[in-house]
């Protein structure tokens, strides 16, 4: 799992990011015996990892494991000056193989009060109590793939594509979205222009849309395009971040699209902030025998679910609205053979009949929309599904027979056929542009 602060992977035990080659680390070398007693003055270039964060944070958690923290946190350990094993050691510190704390943190995020390092940030090296190495980035692979990884390759486009916080930054400010939605002057939404949709609404009465236009999401398009046609937003795209407490995007004028609809896993509603009668589903029952270690899976949590981050606030506009059009297309080709299917609620004996397709009917979707509607990302299909098992599959115990409800949330079903023809041809148009990643 990858969290972003300012746009920068957070450092964290869980995570890969790594001091690369700090150099010098000079520390007194055998042999020490005449003319050189002391032993002979080697520079050495010194390595720190991640995974060997120490003394982090208690409670927040990246990947169940520690975070680092402002002058708390460091490396228990640094390599590469192994050799330089004289009695003096480093000609400063007066050790090797020495702990390397971080030298520069985020401004503005912080963890259990204190401010979060993060990749690039500069760190320094092989600490006795003054350090023996000069200061240096954390650089080198975040995000490592571990071997047959099927995300490897969205991991390298993207570290191709996104060099730094200022690169994803500048792409965000060109695409209009370096503001969060209730920061910009005009959301989109009250864009007052003609409607190219045969079954558009009725003109709006809104005083801030001229006589006789009606809404369109025109401007959010234009964001979502722009995106599209930037490499590492087009990149960054196949990387779906936990929907999380805030946003958890790159971009603050992004907002995170639940992949499999949070409304698959609830009787009603989806989760957030629940009235009296919407429910959790069961998704996974427990085994009669079950073996020894079993621990029973947590209900489904909409801040912990998958999400790409998409252009728009509602499910009618942007390229959020976009992915909303597309799973109520595929919902409404089923007609009326998956109405009425018996599911389980948490808590309540007697299943409800809802319309229903199962966890790998919606995925299978889902990983179709995203094609069209993120077109120029080429996300492959084999990463953006092992992310959306890695929470539904692996933490909820999900199974791709698991029977979901299928909810029908979005523009209405008369615009659906419309919206779904303007879809392909932006898709088309992009494609024949040829940007993105």
């Amino acid at each position: 799992m990858t969290v972003f602060a300012n746009a920068l992977e957070v450092s964290c035990k869980a995570q890969a990011n790594k001091i690369i080659a700090a150099f010098p680390d000079v520390c007194m070398t055998p042999p020490e015996a005449p003319p050189t007693p002391p032993g002979v003055p080697i520079p050495y270039p010194n390595f720190g990892m991640d995974s060997d964060t120490d003394k982090g944070t208690g409670t927040v958690k990246i990947g169940g494991k520690t975070v680092n923290q402002k002058n708390s946190s460091y490396f228990t350990k640094t390599t590469g000056d192994e050799a330089g094993a004289a009695a003096k050691k480093g000609v400063v510190s007066s050790k090797n193989t020495g702990k390397s704390y971080s030298q520069a943190f985020s401004m503005n995020v912080k963890a259990e009060g204190k401010n979060l390092t993060r990749f690039s940030d500069i760190s320094t090296n092989n600490h006795g109590s003054p350090p023996n190495v000069p200061p240096w980035p954390k650089i080198g692979q975040p995000w490592v793939p571990p071997p047959g990884d099927p995300c490897a390759g969205e991991k390298a486009k993207i570290q191709e594509a996104c060099k730094s916080e200022e690169d994803v930054a500048a792409s965000c400010k060109k695409a209009g979205l370096d503001k969060s939605p209730g920061k910009r002057e005009t959301d989109g939404f009250t864009h007052s222009g003609p409607s190219d949709r045969s079954s558009a609404p009725k003109p709006s009465k809104s005083p801030r849309v001229a006589a006789g236009k009606v809404r369109t999401n025109e401007e959010l398009i234009a964001m979502a395009d722009k995106a599209q046609k930037d490499g590492c937003l087009a990149a960054l795209a196949c990387k779906l971040p936990e929907y999380g407490d805030g946003n958890t995007c790159p971009c603050p004028g992004q907002t995170g699209h639940h992949v499999v609809p949070a409304s698959s896993f609830f009787n009603k509603g989806r989760g957030e902030n629940p009235k009296p009668g919407e429910l959790p589903l069961v998704i996974h029952t427990p085994p009669e025998k079950p073996p020894a270690g079993y621990k029973k899976p947590p209900p489904y949590d909409p801040k912990k679910a998958p999400v790409v981050c998409a252009e728009g606030c509602s499910n009618t506009t942007g390229s959020h609205g976009m992915m909303h059009t597309e799973m109520k297309a595929a919902i409404m080709a089923r007609g009326h053979s998956i109405e009425n299917v018996p599911l389980q609620v948490q808590g309540q004996s007697k299943p409800q009949k809802k319309t229903s397709m199962t966890y790998g009917e919606q995925k299978k979707e889902a990983i179709k929309a995203m094609e069209k509607t993120f077109p120029l990302s080429k996300c492959d299909p084999a990463c953006i599904e092992a992310q959306l098992d890695d929470y539904h599959v692996n933490t909820l115990g999900a199974k791709d027979e698991t029977p979901l409800r299928a909810d029908k949330c979005g523009r209405s079903s008369k615009e659906i056929p419309d919206a779904v023809k303007m879809g392909k041809v932006r898709a088309a148009k992009l494609r024949a542009s040829g940007g993105g990643g």
